[in-house]
């Protein structure tokens, strides 16, 4: 192998290198160095989340982690409640991840979540929170109000059983079967809004957001432009429902979610 070479030499032959030509095999001197090496290998158990986190991190010093593998690795409550809506709702069998389209690798799925909970949060001045703004809301002391995880649990709740109707899931999947991960947020955080009124309704409205801003914008991407888009047609959409008889219901508040509008503490955070 000449020094500055850039053929790619391979371990094996099998299969083809680029170009569909046969592959380049290392040498049986260097093959014989790597097959002499020996690698120790120790199996860790009933470690603690935390735990599991910090390991995570220290292993992944070596490749840059993406932002939803850091956000995924604080150790706090608000970020293992998130692990678990991720587990419950996306990655458990017959979750999201199975019954819509949307990405979901190395910890975007978190990133969704996440900015989903945080989003609910910051009602009724909404704020679709970014990688810093989304560090520093999961690092917040003390537990996720009772309230608060009653509500995005409902919501995801919902979101699941939209997709898995197939004549709901018709309705938001409409033209577009993909979820950018911004449309996945608002749909969610519309039907929180919409809490109260029938799958239909809800599926349909979803099904014009989506529409509603994809006729203004070609790149559905979280960027600012589109985070306010998204924000003023979920405004518009909610103050069709906010006039006397059923359309009502969508602002009628549990008691629990009354109490924790207006009584709920200031949230404290952590400096690094």
């Amino acid at each position: 192998m000449p020094e500055g070479s850039k053929v790619k030499y391979y371990f094996t032959g099998t299969g083809k290198g680029r170009g569909g030509g046969k592959r380049s095999t290392l040498p049986d001197n260097v093959k014989n160095f790597f097959e002499e090496k020996s690698f120790t290998c120790v199996e860790y158990n009933d470690l603690t989340e935390l735990q599991e986190r910090d390991m995570f991190q220290r292993v992944q010093l070596g490749m840059p982690l993406k932002e939803g593998e850091k956000l995924q690795s604080i150790g706090s409550e608000w970020a293992s409640w998130c692990s678990f809506l991720v587990h419950e709702y996306v990655e458990e069998e017959g979750g999201l991840q199975e019954s819509l389209s949307f990405t979901t690798e190395r910890g975007r799925s978190f990133q969704i979540i996440a900015t989903i909970v945080a989003g609910i949060d910051s009602l009724p001045n909404f704020t679709y929170k970014h990688y810093a703004s989304l560090d520093k809301f999961l690092r917040n002391e003390g537990p996720p109000p009772k309230s608060l995880k009653i509500s995005v649990q409902n919501a995801l709740s919902a979101m699941s059983s939209l997709a898995k109707t197939p004549t709901l899931k018709t309705l938001i999947t409409a033209r577009v079967q993909r979820f950018t991960p911004v449309e996945l947020v608002f749909s969610v955080v519309l039907i929180h809004m919409l809490r109260g009124h029938a799958d239909s309704i809800v599926a349909k409205e979803i099904r014009n957001l989506r529409e509603a801003v994809r006729r203004k914008h070609e790149d559905i991407r979280a960027n600012s432009r589109v985070v306010l888009s998204m924000w003023e047609e979920t405004k518009k959409i909610y103050a069709q429902y906010e006039g006397g008889g059923q359309k009502s219901r969508s602002r009628q508040l549990d008691d629990e979610e009354a109490a924790w509008s207006t009584s709920r503490p200031a949230k404290k955070t952590k400096r690094k």
